[in-house]
């Protein structure tokens, strides 16, 4: 089997989360979002970010890619909260699974939901 060689702009390019369009710099994907994309409602996914799913028989593996400083407050949360990073994870993704949108109405209405800060 030949391996094939990878392209360094397959790493270096930004994806718009918006329509999938792939730009050189960061800072260029950015003013195509702000000029083609409404701000009214601004993705939650920023350039560069990205999830990958792959089914793998009875689970499934989720590749995730983060900026670090979205990292950093995850960590900041699992610290807060003293677990392991894969009882946070569970813990969040089932909360989310079991009560949807009532989970984040009940954290707001109880003032323990924070601001996200990771978005610059």
């Amino acid at each position: 089997m030949k391996s094939r060689q990878t392209r360094l702009e397959e790493y270096t390019r930004y994806k718009c989360p918006v329509c999938g369009r792939t730009f050189e710099t960061y800072k260029g994907c950015n003013a195509h979002i702000t000029k083609s994309h409404s701000l009214s409602d601004p993705p939650t996914v920023n350039p560069g970010e990205g999830l990958e799913v792959t089914n793998d028989g009875g689970y499934f593996l989720i590749k995730l890619r983060v900026k670090r400083s979205l990292w950093d407050d995850i960590e900041r949360r699992r610290h807060e909260m003293n677990l392991s990073m894969e009882e946070f994870f569970f813990d969040v993704l089932g909360n989310m699974a079991a009560f949807g949108n009532e989970y984040e109405y009940w954290t707001r209405r109880n003032n323990t939901q924070k601001e996200l800060t990771y978005i610059s």
